[in-house]
């Protein structure tokens, strides 16, 4: 457990700056300031999410919570939510690259 917080933390620290930044280069001059106000406010949105989604969390006094009709009834099944999401994520991500590095218009001396 205490490896996998490490891990998520580490990798927090090193994907923030990056997002910033990206949001930075592709930001019009004029909306930049709106849209990493966007990004903050996604940020937020997605830490209340997670709060949400911790509700979900067996314990031995609440009775077998229930996300989208499919029953949480162990350790397994909580943490199976966090690897379908990335999973998701991930496939999402994949499918709008090419669109993403449309708009950076990367410089093949920069990478």
């Amino acid at each position: 457990m205490i490896v996998i917080y490490l891990f998520l933390t580490v990798s927090e620290l090193l994907c923030v700056p990056n997002t910033q930044a990206l949001v930075s280069k592709i930001a019009p001059k004029k909306f930049l300031s709106l849209l990493m106000g966007v990004w903050l406010f996604a940020d937020g949105i997605a830490c209340l999410f997670s709060g949400f989604l911790s509700t979900f969390y067996p314990t031995a006094e609440t009775p077998t919570p229930y996300l989208f009709g499919i029953p949480i009834v162990g350790f397994v099944d909580f943490f199976l939510i966090f690897a379908v999401l990335a999973l998701v994520t991930g496939a999402i991500l994949l499918i709008l690259n090419k669109k993403v590095s449309k708009w950076v218009h990367w410089d093949s001396n920069e990478i």
